[in-house]
């Protein structure tokens, strides 16, 4: 791999660990005391290749080596410490987004089963943060220096996406009438009567993220329609929304409708009819297509997506838990905009077609990925639907969401927005 290579995976590592000047030049020019074989990857040709890989034991834990020489992490050198891994290559084949950029060449969601990660069974393990720590390890030892973590504290990215507003009185409604609770579906009726919808429930959100002292972003649809928002943006009803948030130190982010995942003209009309200055992006139905997304968000200026998750699973689409930035496979350099890889969806869960899960034990679930992401001080992404805060159809996910939040701030978790996320890691120089 090229010299640029190199340096792309050392700039995420630099944005993880305060690593000193000297030693950061010596791995740039690879007169390091820590050194790794070159594998002859290719990430460049229209033939998609899956890496070859040795199972290790890492912090108690069983990992995935992947471009590895032999089953053991470190090697003694005379020249200091040798990993038995291809480093470079290892990091880039999940960070680049390699995987996406093949696998959606035809389609517009990555599918869990699509990942290699997912294959070995580790598509809830960070890995590349795994690999990051083996180096800083080595480096420890080969220098011996103490390596810290830039963030002292895990980071709590909440999310909702703002799909519907104003059909909660007959969805909720329909699913009280058909478990025999005709009164409670005559006052979600009653109310729609008088003017509030059981899903327009914004403030409702917001004052219990308020109580819990975290902050989160609202996606908004612009367009309305058919598999887009029930909902007309440009509205004054639903425009107040975009003021009380702001004004209360949430954020509104768009959340690119259907299609406009292939369009920059496209998402440029929507964020026309939002009206209001936003910085983050995630596209409806998580759908993305590196060939146009990346145009798509370049051009209209995007500072940040999250559109980059798993839709049937839960875990590390590109098995990383801190805010990273693609490569641009066909003009050969890192994307413009920062992306906030997306780790948990209520929907995910909820779903019969997807996981299925019981409450109880979805809470089990973001619980240990919010433990693996402390593990790293890294970023854990949750994205939860306004519907789902619903005491109809959707009763008792609240509760989750509340006890996860709760169990975040138990391991010492600061909540941000996107917008403070992403700053933040720029002015780490990502």
């Amino acid at each position: 791999m090229e010299e640029k290579h190199l340096n792309y995976v050392l700039k995420h590592f630099t944005t993880v660990y305060q690593l000193p000047d000297e030693v950061l030049q010596a791995l740039q020019q690879q007169k390091c005391k820590v050194t790794w074989p070159k594998s002859d990857a290719d990430f460049f040709t229209e033939n998609v290749f899956l890496p070859s890989f040795e199972k290790v034991d890492f912090l108690g834990t069983e990992i995935p080596l992947l471009f590895a020489e032999k089953a053991e992490i470190f090697s003694g050198s005379p020249k200091g410490i040798h990993l038995n891994f291809d480093f470079t290559a290892a990091c880039f084949y999940f960070l680049s987004g390699y995987q996406d950029f093949h696998s959606l060449k035809k389609s517009n969601r990555f599918r869990s089963r699509d990942a290699y990660q997912y294959r070995l069974q580790a598509h809830r393990q960070p890995l590349v943060n795994y690999y990051f720590e083996m180096l800083k390890q080595a480096l420890e030892k080969a220098y011996k220096i103490e390596i810290p973590t830039v963030s002292k504290r895990p980071i709590l990215f909440l999310s909702h996406d703002i799909d519907n507003m104003s059909r909660g009185w007959l969805e909720c409604g329909y699913a009280e009438l058909k478990s025999f609770r005709v009164l409670n579906a005559a006052q979600i009726l009653l109310k729609k009567i008088f003017g509030r919808d059981e899903w327009d429930n914004l403030d409702q959100i917001m004052h219990l993220e308020e109580v819990m002292g975290v902050h989160s972003t609202f996606f908004l649809l612009a367009r309305k329609g058919k598999e887009n928002a029930d909902y007309d943006i440009t509205k004054k009803k639903y425009n107040k929304w975009i003021a009380l948030l702001q004004g209360r130190s949430f954020e509104v982010g768009i959340h690119g409708s259907k299609g406009t995942h292939r369009s920059a003209t496209a998402l440029g009309a929507d964020l026309k009819r939002l009206k209001n200055r936003v910085f983050g992006n995630r596209f409806h139905f998580l759908h993305f297509r590196p060939q146009t997304s990346y145009r798509a968000l370049e051009k209209n200026k995007i500072m940040y997506d999250s559109s980059m998750g798993f839709y049937d699973e839960v875990g590390f689409r590109n098995a990383y838990c801190y805010p990273f930035r693609p490569w641009h496979f066909e003009e050969d350099r890192p994307v413009e905009f920062v992306e906030l890889p997306l780790m948990v969806m209520d929907t995910t869960l909820e779903k019969q077609k997807y996981l299925f899960r019981r409450k109880a034990e979805s809470t089990g679930i973001i619980y240990d990925i919010l433990r693996e992401v402390k593990r790293f001080n890294g970023m854990c992404s949750i994205l939860w639907h306004n519907n789902y805060f619903s005491d109809y159809k959707y009763t008792g996910w609240r509760e989750v969401y509340v006890e996860s939040i709760k169990n975040a701030k138990g391991m010492d978790y600061k909540s941000k927005t996107g917008y403070l996320i992403a700053e933040e890691f720029l002015k780490r120089g990502l």
